[in-house]
């Protein structure tokens, strides 16, 4: 393409080589383009084949895409071979579809021999990483015999090759596929195999072992747990080579999860204290990265002092100075980070009557020198806060909580993010008031406009959690302000708060609250900005839902029509959209002259999007969609453009206009642009 890129005849040559024929069905242009000489053609036509495998017929299917694909296997391309590898899952799940007895000869015969080549002879190591993956999504799928003959006897082939990854691969498939065998054949002739690569001489096979054979637990009997998997475990934890031991902590995790508890204490935390104390330093690290993992999986209150102290001292470790960038400074990072990632867990575990034991470390962690550890502490904050009560939340807590809010954005945001959870662990009104003051810190600090949309979110949940006074005021304040957002989104989210809140105040007895409010939001469809203007246009689609009709029409309705004449079309549009489909799904608005007219009007609009939004064929579409009845009202007011004033466009050509098309058809003479920008709709609509 470079050589050709001055030379248009030499380009055109070029991409008229590379074209597919559309005119061909996909079965034609596979059987055609997977012998192109183009790797790009024969690409394709294996990435489509799960768009129409399954509008072909069985017999069409075993004799030409099922030789295709074994053509494509061993194509010199390794793109394409990846991409066979890759669908190979969708072959075998449309031969399981068919349930005919000749699928089990594709599958047992065709499929899986081309996956096992991918999976252990081809030289490309993606290929190969493929492979596995459909390799293990494809076992589930296949019949007790396939499994038992077919996958068993090719996974025994690879223990007796001379290369070494052939080995590991099957210890690992093995392990990975034991949901997938009958129970009883895995015991008695998967999981001796599996015990003696755990013995081999090879540390790699050994490793690969120790890395996945304790998901074996989930399935195998609890006694067979016992007799083999834990003592294969001690050996591993015991074992001469570092790489080998520092697998272990994850591998005792996985088991800890699936055995008694009595075992957890009197095997694994044994074990467990085994590898922290291990003279390999990445061994140690490996099991302090994990300790608060392993402490997660523990019942709650049997956890020794001398371990939690273990747990809570990677809070601030002090093995280097912070200053010193080398590689222990690196561990020391990721320790604090594991601290506090895993705290909530831990603190379960160990019951909040020993936050005592804790709050020193947690109140460290918020204090790390890493944003991402204050991160993972701003974003379980609230989980701690309901494990350890309101008291502990308010006492220590809450300071904590109001500095994350005052730190660098990506700490902050998902400190944010918990408001309305923090407040909710407070039990009553009166003593929730004092947080109010948090509204007033973060509003003073929006610039970022993703913190701005957060706060609109927390505000949306936050009426239900105060008084009705509070509401009035503060919340009220603090949702008013994002009503005129210059983004979108905030202004959409805000609407959605304000609605929150008005339906919250509309609960109360006492309607001087409701009625201190209302002058304001009233205020915003007047407002000189045209985002206040639809922010009321939005929040008057959301709360007509939910008020009682005689109470929105006095509070709300005329502000919001007066709007369908706004010079703005954007909010014209929106009132056009919340009308159809919010609105006119009441059958009260239905018959509601002003609206009538109003629609009327608005089918009219010179803006082409709020014409469209308000003509008859769309609104009784929508409508019709919403399960409404067929006869709309005022549908015999509106006074449709005549059909002929439409004409449609050629075949070959389409209006572009804001997204939308005309309807298309071959029998009428093609219009002028401004007659038939009149009339564009999202559909095709075919005029007689």
């Amino acid at each position: 393409l470079m050589q050709v890129n001055n030379d248009p005849e030499g380009e055109a040559e070029v991409l008229a080589a590379l074209s597919i024929d559309d005119g061909l069905s996909y079965l034609e242009r596979l059987e055609k383009y997977s012998v192109s000489d183009i790797a790009l053609q024969r690409l394709f036509q294996v990435r489509t084949i799960g768009i129409w495998i399954d509008n072909v017929s069985y017999d069409i299917a075993k004799a030409s895409i099922v030789p295709a694909f074994q053509r494509l296997g061993l194509d010199p391309e390794p793109a394409v071979r990846v991409e066979v590898a890759r669908k190979l899952p969708i072959l075998v799940q449309y031969f399981i579809k068919k349930e005919t007895e000749p699928q089990k000869e594709i599958i047992d015969h065709h499929i899986i021999p081309l996956l096992c080549r991918f999976l252990c002879t081809d030289s490309s190591e993606e290929v190969n990483k493929i492979a596995e993956s459909s390799f293990c999504e494809i076992c589930p799928l296949l019949s007790e015999e396939c499994l038992e003959v077919h996958i068993f006897k090719f996974l025994s082939s690879l223990l007796e090759s001379q290369m070494e990854k052939n080995k590991c691969l099957a210890a690992k498939l093995f392990c990975i596929l034991v949901s997938s065998f009958q129970c009883s054949f895995y015991e008695k002739n998967i999981l001796p195999i599996i015990i003696n690569l755990g013995k081999e001489n090879i540390s790699r096979i050994r490793k690969e072992v120790c890395c996945y054979f304790t998901k074996l637990s989930a399935y195998i009997s609890t006694q067979l747990v016992s007799e083999k998997i834990i003592p294969l475990l001690q050996s591993f934890v015991a074992d001469d080579i570092w790489n080998v031991r520092q697998t272990c902590p994850e591998s005792i995790i996985k088991l800890s999860e699936n055995i008694a508890d009595n075992l957890r204490f009197t095997v694994l935390l044994p074990l467990y204290e085994t590898l922290l104390a291990d003279n390999s330093r990445w061994v140690s690290k490996a099991a302090y990265l994990n300790l608060g993992k392993f402490i997660s999986t523990l019942p709650r209150k049997a956890i020794s002092v001398p371990l939690l102290l273990k747990y809570t001292s990677l809070s601030s470790p002090s093995n280097s100075n912070e200053k010193d960038e080398g590689e222990n400074y690196n561990v020391d990072r990721d320790l604090s980070y594991s601290c506090a990632f895993y705290f909530p867990g831990v603190l379960q575990s160990v019951g909040s009557e020993r936050w005592s034991e804790m709050a020193v470390a947690f109140e460290a962690l918020s204090k790390n020198s890493r944003w991402q550890v204050r991160c993972s502490v701003a974003s379980s904050i609230s989980v701690i806060g309901l494990l350890v009560g309101a008291e502990i939340t308010e006492k220590s807590l809450f300071p904590i909580y109001r500095l994350l809010l005052q730190d660098i954005d990506q700490v902050r945001l998902p400190a944010l993010q918990n408001l309305a959870n923090m407040i909710k662990i407070i039990p009553n009104y009166q003593q929730r008031k004092p947080y109010l003051i948090i509204l007033e810190d973060i509003k003073n600090d929006v610039d970022n406009w993703r913190f701005r949309n957060a706060l609109a979110e927390e505000l949306t949940k936050l009426p239900n959690l105060f008084s009705f006074s509070d509401c009035a005021e503060s919340i009220f304040k603090a949702i008013f302000n994002l009503c005129a957002d210059p983004f979108a989104k905030i202004r959409l989210t805000a609407s959605n708060a304000l609605a929150e809140l008005m339906i919250r105040l509309s609960q109360s007895e006492d309607k001087q609250y409701f009625e201190s409010v209302l002058s304001s939001i009233s205020s915003l469809s007047k407002h000189h900005s045209y985002h206040a203007r639809l922010t009321f246009a939005l929040f008057c689609g959301k709360i007509v839902q939910e008020m009682e009709f005689d109470d929105f029409c006095n509070s709300f309705l005329n502000n919001f029509l007066d709007l369908s004449n706004d010079p703005v079309p954007n909010v014209r549009f929106t009132v056009a959209k919340q009308l159809v489909e919010k609105f006119l799904r009441k059958e009260q608005y239905l018959t509601n002259p002003r609206i009538i007219e109003i629609m009327t009007s608005l089918n009219h609009d010179k803006d082409p999007d709020v014409s469209f939004f308000a003509n008859p064929d769309s609104v009784t579409e929508k409508l019709l969609g919403k399960g409404l009845p067929k006869y709309v009202p005022f549908i015999t007011n509106f006074k449709p453009y005549h059909v002929e004033e439409f004409v449609a466009p050629s075949s070959s050509n389409q209006v572009s206009g804001r997204g939308s098309r005309v309807a298309q058809t071959s029998s009428t003479p093609r219009p002028s642009s401004n007659t038939i920008s009149k009339y564009i709709v999202s559909e095709v609509y075919a005029y007689k």
